[in-house]
Parts: structure tokens; C-alpha cells; sequence
């Protein structure tokens, strides 16, 4: 069947996924829960015709794996599997595995509609600030002065509004305003 709809549908979702904010402290910096993901993942997926599931299965060689299917209301659909993640803790087993399921979920939703994640849960903590009240002010100022301003910079950098715009967000848009 031809994927044209699907990739379609898939590039104008990942055109309306908003910057996701992690703001839920881990053992190793911060994160987004799968669920904040999944609420805002879900509804605009939908809107483009686009179902997905993913569920832990074993693949033919014995390995646990999460089974990812995108499907598109045309009937084209796009499959993987993901190998699971070992983890070694102090957890009973079915924990270990429900840790390791969420955690590999989070990745295949960034990876499959571009997420922007603030903060990688892989970063040891050094995350990018969010500008301050200084700069915010400064972009304040210059969008009064230019009408749809605001709206072109938080839809290109993919926020909500202009105070989820990190550090580098900002000398990017000042220095391409000073062009």
C-alpha cells in the first residue's frame, strides 16, 4: 500500500507538536512522564488520521521488545520493533520491566513525531536554561513592534509562548532579527 498519506499526515503532526517540558525530577536530571507526552501526542495525531500502538512483545530470537505500529486512516501503516533496555535495580522484575517499557515509549515518541524535550534525561543535569525575565522583556518589546511576530517565533521554535524559549532559542531569533 502506498505510505505517500501516512508520511503526509505524520509530517504535518510533527509540524503542531509543541516543545514538551520535563518537570518531573528522576535519579539522573529531569524528564517528561509518558503520560504529560501522550496527552498532548494523542490529540494531534489523531487529527491527521494517525493511530499508533505500541506494545511489549519477544521477537523471534527471545528478546523482550516494544512493537510500534503507526497506522494512517488509508491503511498504510509503518512497523518496528525496539529492543528493551536491561535494567539492573533493586526492583522486582515486573517493575524493572514496566521501567523499562515507559522509559524506551518516551524515545520512540520523541524519535517518531520529533519531540523537543526540554532537558534530556541523559544530560547529568545540564540542561538549557529558559531566558530570563531580561530577555523576555527585550522579545516582548520587539513583537509589540512587529505584528505576528510573537506567533512565528513560538510556532518555528515549536513553544507554547515565548517564556519556553531557552537560552539558545533566543540569541538564534536576536541574531536572525538583526539581520
Amino acid at each position: 500500500m502506498d505510505k505517500k498519506e501516512l508520511y503526509t499526515a505524520l509530517a504535518k503532526a510533527q509540524y503542531e507538536m509543541p516543545a514538551i517540558n520535563k518537570d518531573s525530577k528522576g535519579n539522573y536530571g529531569y524528564f517528561a512522564k509518558l503520560e504529560d507526552i501522550l496527552k498532548i501526542v494523542t490529540p494531534i495525531i489523531n487529527k491527521h488520521g494517525l493511530s499508533l500502538i505500541i506494545t511489549p512483545t519477544v521477537n523471534e530470537q527471545g528478546v523482550e521488545c516494544l512493537y510500534t505500529r503507526l497506522q494512517h486512516i488509508s491503511g498504510a501503516e509503518l512497523e518496528f520493533t525496539t529492543k528493551l533496555a536491561a535494567v539492573n535495580s533493586n526492583k522486582s522484575e515486573d517493575q524493572q520491566f514496566g521501567g523499562s517499557c515507559t522509559y524506551r515509549t518516551r524515545y520512540i515518541l520523541r524519535g517518531l513525531f520529533m519531540l523537543q524535550l526540554h532537558d534530556d534525561l541523559d544530560d547529568d543535569g545540564g540542561g538549557e536554561e529558559y531566558i530570563n525575565q531580561e530577555q523576555l522583556d527585550e522579545l516582548v518589546d520587539l513583537c509589540a513592534k512587529r505584528p505576528g511576530l510573537e506567533a512565528n517565533i513560538c510556532k518555528f521554535n515549536k513553544v507554547n509562548n515565548l517564556t519556553d524559549l531557552t537560552e539558545r532559542q533566543y540569541h538564534n531569533i536576536i541574531k536572525n532579527l538583526k539581520k
